[in-house]
This record gives C-alpha cells, sequence and structure tokens, in this order.
C-alpha cells in the first residue's frame, strides 16, 4: 500500500502531534495537540486511511481464488519453510509473553522453567485445529487463564498476516466456525475494553463505540500486564 500521500491525509494526522521530550527526557514521544478540532480531524483522517485500506484489500483479494475448503483440525497448515520465514517475529512477541509470565503455549510445554524458546511455533500450534479456537468471556485478571492458547494463535494470524501468508488464512477462515472477527471488540479484561472507550471519546468527541482490539491498552493497569498468576 505505501505511503500513499495523495489518498491518506498523513497531514492532518501531523498537525495534530507534536514530538517532546518533556515526560521523558532524552527519550522523546509523539504527544497530542489537543486541537479544538482534534476529534474531527482525527476522524477525517481515520476515515481516509481505513477507506484506502479497504480499497488496496479488495485489489489484493482478487489474486486470491475465491473459494478454499476449510482444512482438516489435524491438517498442519503450517510448514517448515512458513515457520521459518516468521520466527523472527514470533521469537520477539513471545519474548515478551515470556516477560508476563502469559506464554502460556511456553507454560504448557516446559512448566515454569525460564529457558530460551525451543521452538517458534510447536507442532500442535501449526495444525488448523490451533486456529479454530474461539474467544470465551473471562474474569479480571483471567484473560491469559482462560483464552491464553487461542491469543497465541491470534498472535500467530497477526503475524502471517504481516508476512503476507494469505492462502493459509484463507482457508482458515473458510472454516465456519472461526470467529477472528469476534477479537476485534475484545480487551483483556471487561474494564480494558471501558477504559478503551473513555479515552477515545476524549480524545475523538464525535466517536461514540470504537473498542479497541486485544492487546492496546491506554494506560499500564494491573490487570492488562502484571497477571503473573493468570
Amino acid at each position: 500500500m505505501a505511503h500513499q500521500a495523495s489518498s491518506i491525509p498523513w497531514n492532518v494526522l501531523a498537525s495534530n502531534l507534536l514530538w517532546s521530550e518533556a515526560k521523558h527526557p532524552g527519550h522523546g514521544d509523539l504527544h497530542l495537540r489537543f486541537k479544538p478540532d482534534q476529534g474531527k480531524q482525527l476522524n477525517y483522517f481515520v476515515e481516509g486511511f481505513v477507506r484506502n485500506i479497504r480499497e488496496h484489500a479488495s485489489t489484493s483479494r482478487q489474486k486470491y481464488p475465491t473459494h478454499h475448503d476449510p482444512p482438516h483440525p489435524d491438517a498442519v497448515i503450517l510448514d517448515d519453510a512458513t515457520v521459518s520465514k516468521i520466527a523472527p517475529t514470533v521469537r520477539r512477541w513471545r519474548a515478551q509473553l515470556q516477560r508476563w509470565h502469559n506464554d502460556i503455549i511456553f507454560n504448557r510445554e516446559r512448566g515454569e522453567s525460564q529457558v530460551p524458546i525451543p521452538v517458534p511455533v510447536p507442532e500442535e500450534e501449526r495444525r488448523a485445529s490451533a486456529f479454530y479456537r474461539s474467544y470465551h468471556e473471562n474474569p479480571c485478571y483471567g484473560f491469559f487463564r482462560v483464552n491464553g492458547e487461542a491469543f497465541f494463535n491470534l498472535e500467530l494470524v497477526k503475524t502471517l498476516l504481516l508476512y503476507g501468508e494469505m492462502d493459509v488464512l484463507f482457508s482458515v477462515c473458510a472454516h465456519p466456525g472461526v470467529d477472528l472477527r469476534t477479537w476485534w471488540s475484545k480487551g483483556r479484561c471487561p474494564c480494558s475494553v471501558r477504559r478503551s472507550l473513555v479515552a477515545l471519546s476524549v480524545l475523538t468527541p464525535d466517536c461514540q463505540s470504537h473498542p479497541t482490539p486485544v492487546g492496546i491498552c491506554s494506560a499500564p493497569w494491573p490487570c492488562c500486564h502484571t497477571s503473573a498468576s493468570t
């Protein structure tokens, strides 16, 4: 999709951001300017960005077959070549999960021993059945206990998207039980979604209900980050 400066109003987004080291000297970051019409301008940018993505997605979709047969649950859909290709990225996000003791797959295989990840994607996680896991409602602090394995697969799906492994994803999504869409409006705990909605209502008053995707939290709240017991 590239930069698409003629289609995506990056200048509108940039005009609402300010680079500052005030809060973190030596490690600056982008901050909102809180302009009076900030909400409308950010919505304008988001609408243009989303429209551009949809147009390019529609064009790219035409490169693949319109029909895919869902693989058998026991079928290995991630071969060695694909796993080797995505391994660097998988190791990075698995290391982050391990940092918070939330790599459920690692804990299942190795217990609590903190040893390097032996295999980026274990055999069981390469099978279609792993991609057929569903989201289940969980209590606060219970996300990884209830949804840890399904979340691991969700991260795999995002990684495959990054690497353009679309044939695998199209075949998986042909299964009627796949509920990847459900994750978009879910948080690591119920309060994280409510908190994100409040934050969005402040930043963009014109937006009333845009749930935050799983994995994105507006602040380092305990239920989102210090979940060693989950």
